[in-house]
């Protein structure tokens, strides 16, 4: 007989009434059966809580837990610490999956010490959708993993959605979502798990879909402060390293782009927002990570969006007297940006 693993599905949640019954209903067509859905409510002042109960009622893999509210991260959290089974997958409240989702985690044979990811489709407020992340089928093992990561940029995937997690690795290794920072907590979170696996399995299904409202107002869309944002880059700079060394990545446009999204923009962004959220910081203090660190930025530093080019121009060739005028003048400019963009969603509510 072929054996069959209980998969643990943990869904955080926190007032998305709106959304939470078509997320539930989508997990309970999944054509694979053996799974418990951990439905955790982060305090939420609607009844989300409530639907959750429902559903219970009528279906014993559901389990209902609530808290006062602590963040995703510590919802999570409390999911890995109570699931049963011998995989995790994470879905978000807001997000649905298509019927073939957990089967199609099956599709290979699984291998210990291992993750498995599957592609990921955004869809947007208004009806349209695109792929976020696609992957061909295809098993990576010690002797390729370094090449499958650079091919597919792997490490640039840090949603824990549409992804496979062995909770013996999480539980042995102490792997949990960081309860102090409300941003990129997840991207830290899958690559600690890429410390400590051997295979890769990547899959060609895309059953994951990723809900995107250009109106709701959510933690990733916040300004985040000047001590959060150098922690969370603290954290990637520690970490990274530790995974080239393992995989043995060589491949130089690789690195700088990693860096650039683990670590470097977190930096940077750190010192605008400083600026944009009017923060009592001395001058000298803001810009002396960069400062100490302006040979690894130019080096490595490869950012996409313009404001973020402009600001490595000024970082790696002038003072830290001439940078905290050019960033003060940065921040007014994108706060100023904002407030027209506010404007502009407004008006497209009416």
């Amino acid at each position: 007989m072929e054996y069959k693993p209980l998969i643990s599905i943990i869904v955080p949640i926190y007032n998305t009434e709106k959304y939470i019954r078509r997320c539930i209903e989508s997990i309970l067509t999944q054509t694979y059966g053996k799974f418990e859905l951990i439905l955790i409510d982060d305090g939420s002042s609607d009844n989300s809580y409530k639907i959750c109960c429902e559903y219970r009622e009528n279906d014993p893999r559901i389990k209902v837990l609530t808290h006062t509210n602590k963040g995703v991260s510590f919802t999570r959290n409390v999911g890995i610490q109570c699931s049963k089974g011998e995989y995790i997958t994470f879905v978000d409240s807001d997000d649905w999956i298509d019927p073939l989702y957990l089967e199609g985690f099956l599709s290979h044979k699984l291998i210990k010490n291992s993750i498995v990811i599957q592609g990921i489709k955004y869809d947007f407020w208004n009806n349209t959708s695109k792929i976020l992340f696609a992957y061909p089928d295809k098993i990576y093992y010690q002797d390729s993993l370094n090449k499958g990561i650079v091919s597919h940029k792997l490490f640039h995937n840090g949603c824990p959605v549409a992804k496979l997690f062995e909770k013996d690795i999480l539980i042995k290794n102490n792997i949990r979502f960081n309860e102090d920072i409300s941003l990129n907590e997840d991207h830290l979170f899958v690559l600690e798990y890429y410390k400590y696996i051997d295979n890769i399995i990547l899959l060609s299904n895309i059953n994951y879909h990723y809900y995107f409202d250009y109106f709701e107002t959510t933690l990733t869309k916040q300004t985040n402060s000047y001590s959060m944002l150098m922690e969370i880059s603290n954290q990637f700079m520690s970490i990274v390293p530790i995974l080239i060394e393992k995989y043995n990545l060589r491949d130089h446009f690789y690195i700088s782009s990693i860096y650039t999204t683990c670590g470097i923009n977190q930096l940077v962004k750190a010192i605008i927002n400083s600026y944009y959220l009017d923060e009592k910081i001395k001058a000298s203090d803001k810009f002396k990570k960069t400062e100490e660190l302006k040979p690894f930025i130019i080096a490595n530093y490869e950012p996409q969006k313009l404001y973020l080019k402009i600001a490595k121009f000024f970082i790696t060739r002038f003072s830290y007297k001439i940078n905290n005028c050019f960033f003060y003048l940065l921040a007014k400019w994108l706060k100023w940006k904002k407030s027209i963009t506010k404007v502009i969603k407004k008006t497209l509510q009416k």
